[in-house]
């Protein structure tokens, strides 16, 4: 019986001995399962991050681009405004001068129509006062 016994512990020792050993491989299989998974998410975390980075990188030039020809069509547009200002101002003073010089050309004409009736006005007053002349 002794033996028996001896023999059932040692039977036991060995199937615990057994199952620890299982128990310490499957934990290791589980802990490099988790390392490996864990590895493998960071990749794609990292790949995902980077990706995103590239993406936000190109439309950020994308923008920066678009910015700076929006600023040059402005700069433009503000030379094409100040030069159709300043032809706006020379056909105003140039319109403004020949309009004065009509002006000018249509006193003088009157002027001188005027002088020209006194003249006739003149002439009429002397015919008449001639002729009164004659009937006294």
């Amino acid at each position: 019986a002794r033996w028996g016994g001896e023999e059932a512990a040692r039977v036991a020792r060995e199937e615990a001995d057994r199952l620890a050993h299982d128990l310490e491989g499957r934990s290791r299989r589980t802990h490099e399962e988790h390392e490996r998974a864990t590895s493998e998410l960071t990749a794609t975390y990292d790949g995902l991050l980077r990706e995103r980075e590239a993406e936000y990188s190109r439309r950020l030039s994308e923008e920066s681009y678009r910015a700076m020809q929006s600023e040059a069509s402005v700069a433009g547009l503000q030379r094409r405004c100040e030069e159709l200002q300043h032809a706006a101002r020379d056909s105003k003073t140039a319109a403004d001068e020949r309009d004065q010089r009509a002006a000018e050309a249509r006193v003088a004409e009157v002027n001188s129509e005027s002088k020209d009736l006194l003249s006739m006005r003149q002439r009429l007053l002397d015919e008449y006062e001639d002729k009164c002349a004659e009937l006294v």
